[in-house]
């Protein structure tokens, strides 16, 4: 028996924060991390390239081929296929390999990008990036209500999700933009 009961207040992003206490970085010593954060590029204009990509909606799949798949992206989608899982049905419903190879469509449901937005936010302080986290989290919220769609049908694919909007949840935590979602 399937259960569609989801909890019906989320919890306040107040609660979850404290002042002074920082997940991993300090946003009063913004420029003490960029060493640490701009030893792993390998090209001056990374953090440029990749944010102007996101915004065109162009996402790096499997940490090297890059597609087109919307901004926000579409949530249901395998660009390596063009095909579109439902969106409508219950997860137990879908074939996970009816529409390609269901990883495909799971690779921007793990939110990968949210850590090079984060690496972005910190070394240049781009209020973008925070922009971009918050309609991503939104739009996959509003296209993936609780046991509907392919999104659903793994733990560890909503494990890895879980984990990256945790990270960027703490990295954007003093961004404008996360203080006027949590006071809606």
């Amino acid at each position: 028996m399937r259960s569609n009961t989801t909890p019906q207040e989320p919890l306040s992003l107040e609660t979850l924060f404290h002042p002074g206490i920082h997940f991993f970085f300090d946003p009063q010593n913004r420029a003490a991390y960029a060493p640490l954060l701009s030893q792993f590029d390998t090209d001056v204009d990374w953090p440029t390239s990749r944010l102007e990509n996101l915004q065109a909606g162009k996402l790096l799949y499997f940490s090297k081929h890059v597609q087109t798949i919307g901004w926000p992206p579409h949530w249901h989608h395998n660009p390596l296929t063009s095909q579109t899982a439902p969106d409508t049905k219950h997860f137990s419903e879908i074939h996970e390999f009816a529409y390609g190879d269901v990883k495909a469509i799971w690779e921007a449901n793990r939110f990968g990008f949210v850590y090079d937005l984060a690496r972005i936010y910190w070394r240049r302080g781009d209020e973008n990036c925070a922009e971009l986290f918050w309609q991503a989290i939104e739009d996959w919220r509003r296209s993936n209500p609780p046991h509907t769609g392919i999104n659903w049908k793994c733990g560890q694919e909503a494990s890895i999700r879980a984990m990256a909007w945790c990270f960027g949840l703490w990295a954007f935590a003093e961004s404008p933009h996360t203080r006027i979602l949590a006071t809606e």
